[in-house]
Protein backbone atom coordinates (compact mmCIF):
# COMPACT_ATOMS: atom_id res chain seq x y z
CA UNK A 1 0.00 0.00 0.00
CA UNK A 2 1.53 3.48 -0.61
CA UNK A 3 -0.42 6.83 -0.61
CA UNK A 4 -1.62 8.62 -3.30
CA UNK A 5 1.37 11.05 -4.74
CA UNK A 6 -0.05 14.14 -4.25
CA UNK A 7 -0.62 13.28 -0.36
CA UNK A 8 3.26 14.60 0.83
CA UNK A 9 2.69 17.62 -0.67
CA UNK A 10 -0.77 18.42 0.64
CA UNK A 11 0.73 17.79 4.23
CA UNK A 12 4.02 20.00 3.65
CA UNK A 13 1.29 22.67 3.00
CA UNK A 14 -1.06 22.04 5.99
CA UNK A 15 2.31 22.18 8.01
CA UNK A 16 2.96 24.98 6.24
CA UNK A 17 -0.03 27.21 7.12
CA UNK A 18 0.26 26.49 10.64
CA UNK A 19 -2.68 23.69 10.14
CA UNK A 20 -3.38 21.31 12.95
CA UNK A 21 -3.39 17.48 11.60
CA UNK A 22 -4.46 14.50 12.98
CA UNK A 23 -4.99 10.78 11.81
CA UNK A 24 -7.87 9.08 13.29
CA UNK A 25 -8.26 5.27 11.96
CA UNK A 26 -10.17 2.07 12.85
CA UNK A 27 -6.91 0.07 12.54
CA UNK A 28 -3.60 0.75 14.06
CA UNK A 29 -1.90 3.13 11.83
CA UNK A 30 1.45 3.56 13.07
CA UNK A 31 3.22 1.35 12.07
CA UNK A 32 1.84 2.05 8.24
CA UNK A 33 2.44 5.39 8.48
CA UNK A 34 5.98 5.29 9.54
CA UNK A 35 6.40 2.41 6.84
CA UNK A 36 5.12 5.15 4.18
CA UNK A 37 7.32 8.31 6.21
CA UNK A 38 4.26 10.00 7.41
CA UNK A 39 5.23 10.06 11.04
CA UNK A 40 7.97 12.80 10.11
CA UNK A 41 5.04 14.84 10.47
CA UNK A 42 3.91 16.76 13.92
CA UNK A 43 0.69 15.29 14.21
CA UNK A 44 -1.57 16.76 17.22
CA UNK A 45 -3.05 13.17 17.71
CA UNK A 46 -2.60 10.01 15.80
CA UNK A 47 -5.46 7.51 17.08
CA UNK A 48 -6.54 4.29 16.72
CA UNK A 49 -10.13 3.93 17.45
CA UNK A 50 -10.07 0.53 18.79
CA UNK A 51 -7.94 2.44 21.61
CA UNK A 52 -10.89 4.13 22.89
CA UNK A 53 -13.35 1.33 21.65
CA UNK A 54 -15.55 3.39 19.26
CA UNK A 55 -14.95 3.13 15.56
CA UNK A 56 -15.96 5.43 12.48
CA UNK A 57 -19.11 6.67 12.25
CA UNK A 58 -19.40 6.90 15.93
CA UNK A 59 -18.03 10.64 16.21
CA UNK A 60 -16.17 10.11 19.62
CA UNK A 61 -12.36 9.58 17.45
CA UNK A 62 -13.45 12.76 15.44
CA UNK A 63 -14.03 14.91 18.21
CA UNK A 64 -10.96 13.72 20.76
CA UNK A 65 -8.87 15.00 17.63
CA UNK A 66 -10.78 18.35 17.21
CA UNK A 67 -10.46 18.61 21.09
CA UNK A 68 -6.26 17.90 20.78
CA UNK A 69 -6.19 20.09 17.44
CA UNK A 70 -8.39 22.96 19.73
CA UNK A 71 -10.77 23.47 16.24
CA UNK A 72 -14.88 23.65 16.38
CA UNK A 73 -16.48 21.02 13.55
CA UNK A 74 -17.44 24.02 11.90
CA UNK A 75 -13.64 24.89 10.74
CA UNK A 76 -12.46 21.01 10.67
CA UNK A 77 -12.00 19.03 7.56
CA UNK A 78 -12.28 15.28 7.57
CA UNK A 79 -10.37 13.40 4.00
CA UNK A 80 -11.13 9.27 4.32
CA UNK A 81 -12.13 7.31 1.41
CA UNK A 82 -14.58 5.75 3.14
CA UNK A 83 -18.31 7.32 2.59
CA UNK A 84 -20.09 4.77 5.50
CA UNK A 85 -17.26 5.04 7.95
CA UNK A 86 -15.09 8.34 7.14
CA UNK A 87 -17.69 10.96 5.68
CA UNK A 88 -20.94 9.39 7.72
CA UNK A 89 -18.35 9.67 11.28
CA UNK A 90 -17.48 13.29 10.06
CA UNK A 91 -21.02 13.97 9.35
CA UNK A 92 -22.06 12.70 12.74
CA UNK A 93 -19.50 14.98 14.71
CA UNK A 94 -20.62 18.00 12.23
CA UNK A 95 -17.17 18.50 10.61
CA UNK A 96 -16.53 19.34 6.69
CA UNK A 97 -16.31 15.78 4.83
CA UNK A 98 -14.04 15.13 1.95
CA UNK A 99 -14.31 12.00 0.13
CA UNK A 100 -11.07 10.51 -1.39
CA UNK A 101 -12.15 8.52 -4.57
CA UNK A 102 -10.07 5.97 -5.70
CA UNK A 103 -11.60 4.81 -9.45
CA UNK A 104 -13.43 1.85 -8.13
CA UNK A 105 -15.12 3.60 -5.59
CA UNK A 106 -18.77 4.12 -6.00
CA UNK A 107 -21.13 6.90 -4.59
CA UNK A 108 -23.61 5.58 -1.48
CA UNK A 109 -27.29 6.90 -1.26
CA UNK A 110 -27.72 8.75 1.77
CA UNK A 111 -23.99 9.49 2.11
CA UNK A 112 -23.11 13.03 0.34
CA UNK A 113 -19.70 14.39 1.08
CA UNK A 114 -19.36 18.06 1.41
CA UNK A 115 -16.58 17.27 -1.24
CA UNK A 116 -15.19 14.74 -3.42
CA UNK A 117 -11.44 14.72 -3.96
CA UNK A 118 -9.28 12.46 -6.65
CA UNK A 119 -6.27 14.94 -7.31
CA UNK A 120 -3.58 17.61 -5.56
CA UNK A 121 -5.06 20.67 -7.28
CA UNK A 122 -9.25 19.56 -5.70
CA UNK A 123 -7.52 18.88 -2.57
CA UNK A 124 -5.83 22.67 -2.43
CA UNK A 125 -8.75 24.28 -3.61
CA UNK A 126 -10.73 23.17 -1.00
CA UNK A 127 -7.82 23.76 1.55
CA UNK A 128 -7.60 27.52 0.13
CA UNK A 129 -11.47 28.08 0.37
CA UNK A 130 -12.12 26.84 3.53
CA UNK A 131 -9.14 27.70 5.59
CA UNK A 132 -7.23 30.77 3.32
CA UNK A 133 -4.07 28.02 2.72
CA UNK A 134 -1.71 29.58 0.55
CA UNK A 135 0.44 27.39 -1.91
CA UNK A 136 4.26 27.19 -1.11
Amino acid sequence: VKPADWVFEALDMCVANGLPIAVVSDYPPRDKMEKMGFMKYPWTLVLNCEDIGLLKPDPAGLNLAMEKMGTKPPETLHIGDSLGYDVQGAKNAGMMSAWFKWWWKRPRPGIVPDYTVVGFNQFMEILEKEFGLKRI
